[in-house]
């Protein structure tokens, strides 16, 4: 094809969040001076990582899937005794997965919150990049500007006992906001392309019982996770990545997942899930049914295998 695939998508399915038709990104590239056909723009569609084809043949880019959606952090103790929370994992896959954690700018009521550097035990840090899979954890770390200084490749991404990480400060949501260690950050991507996440304050740190409606409510947050990500390992196997599994639940489930009473799904696997887990796949790590060994073949591939 002659245009730029590169060009089509930064403009275009990187930005676009309304669901959209093969005829759409013919204008598009009209504009651009570039000409291509129907079955071109289709073939270009098929083949982008950045678009989902919709039941009635219309077509809505990841942008416009997983911005302006609900979703949850709830930084940790130690975070909070540092005046920080670390983006880490806690932003799939709302985000591009290609962009660094540590790019990732967080605002409130229009203000930017700095970030700053601090160091924590390499095991905790590892823990805050386990959806990227733990066997890729180190390379994350590594690549944050925080740890330039320290040459990781040729440690083989080897880590220290502890790790420089890019953190968000939070001293003014615990001035201007009263944030205190419990409470929640409850987010919404408002430039995909950008890496923008829009947050608020949700004082949770009295649910100790978890009772109220908005506790109850995110209780049966989890469980709904639970049963979709099941749902998920029967029809869709387990998938090229931990962050595809999870896009797969979140876009057929945004209506009932994406609300501001959502939980975390780093909460999710450490305290809730009891069937979900994160198992070993060879030498990575998948969303599996816990304790169990995560199978190469299934209902999902077995007509491709027997071609």
């Amino acid at each position: 094809m002659d245009f730029s695939l590169e060009n089509l998508t930064d403009r275009f399915l990187r930005t676009v969040l309304d669901p959209f038709s093969t005829r759409d990104i013919q204008r598009f590239c009209m504009q651009l001076g570039l000409r291509i056909s129907e079955r071109e723009a289709k073939t270009l569609l098929a083949q982008s990582p950045y678009v989902y084809m919709l039941t009635d043949g219309s077509y809505i880019t990841r942008a416009g899937v997983f911005s302006r959606q609900w979703f949850s952090i709830r930084p940790t103790a130690q975070e909070v005794a540092k005046g920080v929370f670390v983006a880490g994992d806690r932003c799939i896959p709302f985000v591009d997965d290609e962009l660094s954690p540590s790019n990732l700018t967080f605002i409130i009521d229009g203000r930017e919150l700095p970030k700053k550097v601090c160091q924590f035990d390499s095991d905790f840090a590892i823990d805050l990049y386990q959806l990227y899979g733990e066997e890729y954890a180190p390379q994350y770390i590594a690549s944050d500007p925080a740890n330039s200084d320290v040459d990781y490749v040729s440690r083989n991404f080897e880590l220290s006992t502890s790790v420089n990480l890019t953190c968000v400060d939070i001293g003014y949501l615990e001035t201007c906001y009263g944030f205190v260690e419990g409470d929640r950050l409850v987010c919404r991507v408002t430039d995909w392309d950008a890496g923008v996440v829009e947050i608020k304050v949700l004082h949770s740190h009295t649910d100790v019982f978890e009772a109220g409606p908005v506790a109850s409510a995110r209780l049966d947050w989890y469980d709904l996770l639970e049963k979709k990500l099941l749902e998920s390992f029967d029809s869709a196997g387990p998938c090229s990545t931990i962050a595809e599994q999870l896009e797969i639940v979140f876009f057929d489930n945004r209506s009932k997942l994406c609300v501001p009473e959502c939980g975390s799904i780093e909460e999710f696997l450490a305290r809730y899930s009891k069937k979900v887990g994160l198992e070993h796949y060879g030498v990575e790590t998948r969303l599996w049914r816990k304790g169990e060994m995560v199978p190469a073949i299934g209902v999902w591939n077995d007509a491709e295998l027997a071609l």
